[in-house]
């Protein structure tokens, strides 16, 4: 634990956590929810191909209409020149090497390898650098591996293009990047803008060691580059920090299922381990009575595709998974078309969806809180507030029941919301109720000087001004 002091904030230690391996801990005192507990820089990062005109590829600044464009590659884009100064020493071979295979692109995995490479004889050079446990000569010396037959072609595809990005130098340790991409490939962080829209990948050294659970008591953020890990909840002395690797509205056989591939173990957390028929993976894929509409967990089966109603005996399930096949097909489609921003059809798939499901599934199944998510994005940008309304109340009784008390994601839905009742009428005082909910949630996974706690407070003065008399306003903050 010694050697890894120097690495760490006080307050924190890196120790053995189980069948886990390492983990990060508190150590010597507690730390209140919403508290920054940790913060570090990127290895290595990359703005992903849909972000490169929108981001700076440095400083991740969000200037669309003013980067400038690398003049060489014609690739990578900048907010200034000071940041394309900053990130030189990395894209000076990464440029030439964009150039030289134009027109072809290379991937973002394979800019992510090149860029892990480069930092790796950057540090060799260096003479300034912090010691490291074990003697390890760099950061992913200390980093787990995910070693996989199965994915050899892939990586080695990967592999091969960084090579050729380099100028095919005979000096290239083929091995030395294969095992760098395990590494790679295990350890990434999806970096997220502040209202959860994904802009990149990267990744950090120290966060890194940040074990996994389905209920997590903390959360990653951003600011700018700079990885935060704030506290969703009170954490007491002794206990271990927790992030999530996958989607927390992933059906519990999805994320075991991602956990496996991409990361190479078995959960075993509280939440996947609860078989319980109240649980919240139960909730998740419930059917609904078609008498009462109540959720009953679709593994509660009797006898010839029948499940039990506590209420009115039993059901055909059979429509019912008819209902979840034809809703996973569709949110296939739903996902090309936000891609494609065909906001249009989007919202018409949604609806016919929605339909259908509401035959047989329960209204917060996890299908139809997918599907709601995606008709909420068509709804926003097609400017059609009633519609947005309508569904969020499902989205609002979702998230509480499948998330962290302060996820960010209910926050930010808190915040949509309250500002989409603003600009429908009669509906001010409701508006304000959702807003404080919005910064209470918000203040805790992003923090009280975050810029979005500055538009929440401009909304709520707007909202309040809308009020008259103010001494006669009663809202529940």
């Amino acid at each position: 634990m010694g050697e890894w002091k120097q690495l760490l904030p006080v307050g924190l230690a890196v120790k053995e956590a189980g069948s886990k391996g390492r983990g990060i801990f508190t150590y010597g005192q507690a730390f209140k929810a919403g508290d920054n507990v940790l913060q570090a820089s990127p290895i290595a990062l990359v703005v992903s191909k849909e972000g490169r005109g929108e981001y700076c590829h440095y400083c991740l600044s969000r200037k669309s209409a003013n980067l400038m464009r690398c003049t060489q590659c014609k690739f990578i884009y900048y907010c200034s020149t000071h940041c394309q100064k900053q990130d030189w020493s990395l894209h000076k071979q990464e440029c030439a090497g964009i150039s030289r295979i134009s027109p072809n692109l290379p991937t973002d995995s394979m800019r992510l390898l090149l860029r892990c490479i480069l930092a790796y004889h950057k540090r060799m050079k260096s003479k300034k650098c912090v010691p490291l446990p074990n003697d390890a000569k760099w950061e992913f010396d200390l980093l787990c591996s995910n070693f996989d037959d199965t994915k050899l072609e892939g990586y080695s595809y990967m592999v091969k293009g960084v090579h050729l990005l380099l100028g095919e130098p005979s000096d290239f340790a083929f091995s030395f990047a294969m095992d760098l991409f395990h590494k790679i490939s295990c350890n990434t962080f999806t970096v997220y803008d502040a209202e959860l829209k994904s802009i990149g990948a990267a990744v950090y050294f120290i966060p890194s060691l940040l074990n996994h659970s389905c209920w997590p008591n903390c959360t990653v953020c951003y600011n700018g580059p700079v990885l935060n890990i704030r506290l969703l909840e009170d954490v007491a002395d002794g206990q271990e920090l927790l992030i999530s690797y996958v989607d927390l509205l992933d059906a519990r056989e999805v994320r075991k299922e991602t956990l496996m591939h991409q990361y190479g173990f078995k959960c075993t957390c509280s939440r996947c381990c609860n078989n319980s028929q109240d649980s919240t993976d139960a909730l998740m894929g419930s059917y609904a009575c078609p008498n009462c509409s109540s959720p009953v967990a679709s593994s509660h089966k009797m006898g010839c595709g029948f499940q039990v109603c506590p209420s009115h005996g039993v059901a055909d399930i059979a429509v019912a998974d008819d209902i979840v096949h034809f809703a996973q097909l569709y949110l296939q489609k739903m996902a090309t078309c936000r891609i494609q921003q065909n906001w249009e059809l989007l919202k018409k798939l949604c609806s016919e969806s929605l339909s259908r499901q509401r035959q047989s599934l329960y209204r917060i199944n996890i299908s139809t809180v997918k599907t709601l998510e995606y008709f909420m994005d068509a709804c926003i940008e097609m400017q059609c507030w009633h519609d947005i309304l309508d569904c969020s109340e499902t989205l609002t009784e979702a998230y509480s029941a499948y998330l962290p008390t302060h996820h960010p994601l209910k926050g930010l839905h808190l915040m949509k919301v309250g500002k989409v009742q603003l600009l429908v009428n009669h509906q001010t005082r409701e508006a304000l109720g959702k807003l404080y909910q919005a910064k209470k949630c918000l203040s805790i996974s992003h923090g009280t000087n975050h810029h979005l706690l500055g538009i929440i407070d401009g909304l709520i003065t707007e909202g309040r001004l809308t009020l008259e008399p103010l001494s006669n306003i009663e809202i529940c903050q």
